[in-house]
């Protein structure tokens, strides 16, 4: 058939690392905000990409997750059926604080 193609590859983004001391900061307000029973380190890698990535490389910063599912897990995030769970507001705002806590802490 004679056909011609031509591929044009584009890198898209790098993998998300978070950076060691950050992590620790993470994971210490992690603890003060909801107890170290919740706070789960043994997560399945994942294959999303994120934004931050880019942030990340210009300034060093830890990305978490924080379990939001509500009492009936449904579909997962950015699908348009996903019902975010409202109670999850107050357990953010309390480990963004904790955040902050803990860097003026690390950094003495």
């Amino acid at each position: 058939m004679r056909g011609k193609a031509t591929l044009s590859y584009r890198c898209g983004y790098p993998a998300t690392i978070n950076a060691p001391a950050e992590s620790d900061v993470a994971l210490e307000a992690a603890r003060a905000t909801v107890g170290a029973a919740k706070v789960t380190l043994a997560c399945k890698p994942s294959m999303a990409s994120e934004d931050f990535t880019f942030m990340a490389q210009a300034r060093p910063g830890a990305y978490v997750w924080m379990g939001v599912d509500g009492p009936k897990p449904g579909a997962p995030l950015h699908n348009p059926h996903y019902d975010f769970n409202g109670d999850a507001l107050a357990t953010g705002a309390s480990y963004r604080v904790n955040v902050v806590k803990a860097f003026g802490a690390a950094r003495g």
